[in-house]
């Protein structure tokens, strides 16, 4: 879990998505939930290009990641930053929003 702790009115905020020691992903679904009453989902920007890289918002505060044959692999002990989730604030100043990863649904294989 990682929270977002940004000033109203300011700038976008990205969060890193990475994966260490996978070989060969296959498939990759993910469930990023947040408070949609202090931030808003801006946009994914991706560090390596992943053709079939998809998400949508599923409901307020909850966006769905998925990809399909990605061909991303790390190496022993590498950490390899996927993609980056960015968020803009919308509530005044000094508000957080914990933003969750859903494991019941997140999978790499």
């Amino acid at each position: 879990m990682d929270t977002i702790s940004l000033e109203a009115g300011g700038n976008t905020n990205c969060l890193t998505f990475s994966v260490r020691d996978f070989q060969n992903i296959s498939e990759l679904g993910i469930i990023i939930n947040y408070d949609p009453y202090v931030v808003e989902f801006v946009d994914i920007v991706q560090n390596i290009p992943i053709s079939s890289l998809g998400y949508y918002l599923n409901a307020p505060g909850q966006l769905i990641i998925t990809a399909f044959n990605p061909g991303v692999e790390t190496g022993l002990n590498e950490e390899l930053e996927l993609f980056y989730i960015c968020f803009d604030p919308i509530m005044s100043g000094g508000d957080c929003s914990a933003v969750t990863f859903n494991v019941d649904y997140g999978y790499a294989l």
